[in-house]
């Protein structure tokens, strides 16, 4: 007699939910999204599938919008390299995004095609250019190819095109080779690699490597050189333990799975945002505030809640982002510097304990004060880290030649 064994059926559980999208409005209530998938664990063995919403909205900035003209905000970018624009929602430094795609045989050709088409989606949620995200490709099978490399493409639609134009192998499924050649070759400032940008890898595979270990090590190296890897499991094939062996932090969402290429669709808000998150992990921010006498203790309150809101749309500590706050009228103060406050809560606690004094507009005094003390390391500010000063004035100075001098 033959003993057959058969596996119970799996039904499929919800993930955490991912974190919030940006705020379609800055006050009077807009709507913000999070997203989760079918992957904890995913349906099999003919189980069902999650039921309920994968997306859920709510309202974000219902306050209301001010009736008076707010102070205006200058930006001043104080990094001694080409200065960078933050991307809607998508931190404060660039990225550089490498996507490494499976092109082994059991992939096939139809869903090959719905890997890269995931691609071309999710480029066109980043805001592409020299300053902003830089996107590569490297496909693999039996070994790496060359897509094209991050400083190839300035532009989305250029990105997108190329990515059309890339032809389907076939093959094993040399995942170890793959991250090697993107550590080795696509990580290079030869090829792109921007010395201020986040570095981050995008794996997505449909099948276990042809060696684990291997793969691990490869992707410790990379996670070693300061790469975040995020890993996309697709099917049944793909090992849980190796792609978390590959993710830089498999319990923080770097780790995906779906049902099958379809449901790549899923993910693809969230991915994108996780993404987004990296690219805001460090800078070192100042807010040089007016506090002079034209601008009153209401609106001074106001520049104090932007503070706080700006900060709350960041994680803040030691190995993320540091703020500093600096007020200025006829002299100018140190309210805290960049090391004072590690923690939200103290900094915002700070912030909303910042008094308002009045004054003359000295703003070009207030500037050189900035660049002078408040990115100094005594004040807090890392080495390597983006600087940002960011100005709220209400006001003409009262030395304009001095103003344009300092900044």
């Amino acid at each position: 007699m033959r003993l057959v064994q058969l596996k119970g059926k799996v039904d499929g559980g919800w993930s955490k939910w991912g974190f919030w999208s940006p705020c379609t409005k800055t006050c009077a209530g807009g709507t913000h999204y999070q997203e989760r998938t079918c992957s904890d664990p995913p349906p099999a063995n003919g189980g069902k599938q999650c039921t309920g919403p994968q997306r859920q909205t709510g309202t974000c900035n219902t306050h209301a919008c001010p009736t008076t003209p707010p102070p205006t905000t200058t930006t001043t970018a104080l990094t001694t390299p080409t200065p960078t624009t933050p991307s809607p929602g998508c931190g404060v430094v660039p990225a550089d995004i490498v996507f490494i795609l499976d092109s082994s045989g059991s992939v096939g050709s139809a869903n090959y095609q719905k890997m890269l088409q995931f691609v071309q989606n999710m480029v066109q949620g980043f805001t592409i250019g020299p300053n902003e995200t830089e996107i590569a490709v490297v496909t693999f099978s039996n070994k790496p190819k060359l897509e094209f490399h991050l400083n190839k493409y300035h532009d989305k639609q250029s990105i997108v095109n190329a990515i059309s134009n890339i032809g389907y192998v076939a093959g094993g499924t040399n995942t170890a080779d793959a991250l090697k050649y993107a550590r080795e070759t696509s990580f290079t400032t030869a090829n792109g690699k921007r010395p201020n940008a986040a570095q981050i890898a995008i794996v997505i595979t449909d099948g276990m490597s042809n060696s684990a270990g291997a793969t691990a090590t490869e992707a410790a190296q990379l996670r070693g050189d300061g790469i975040t890897v995020f890993s996309v499991g697709v099917g049944s094939g793909p090992k849980t333990t190796e792609l978390n062996a590959m993710a830089t932090d498999p319990d923080n969402q770097h780790v995906f799975v779906v049902n099958n290429f379809d449901a790549l669709t899923q993910i693809k808000g969230t991915l994108a945002q996780k993404a987004c998150e990296v690219c805001g992990a460090q800078a070192d921010i100042v807010f040089l505030l007016d506090s002079s006498g034209s601008v009153g203790r209401a609106n001074f309150n106001k520049m104090l809640k932007f503070v706080t809101s700006v900060s709350n749309s960041f994680k803040i500590g030691p190995h993320d982002v540091q703020i500093g706050v600096d007020t200025f009228q006829t002299s100018h103060k140190t309210e805290f510097t960049l090391n004072a406050h590690l923690q939200k809560a103290d900094l915002v606690t700070a912030v909303n304990s910042i008094a308002y004094h009045s004054g003359s507009t000295h703003t070009g005094e207030a500037i050189q004060y900035l660049h002078n003390t408040s990115f100094t390391t005594a004040a807090g500010h890392r080495p390597n880290v983006p600087k940002i000063a960011i100005v709220v004035t209400d006001g003409n100075s009262n030395n304009r030649q001095l103003t344009a001098a300092a900044s």
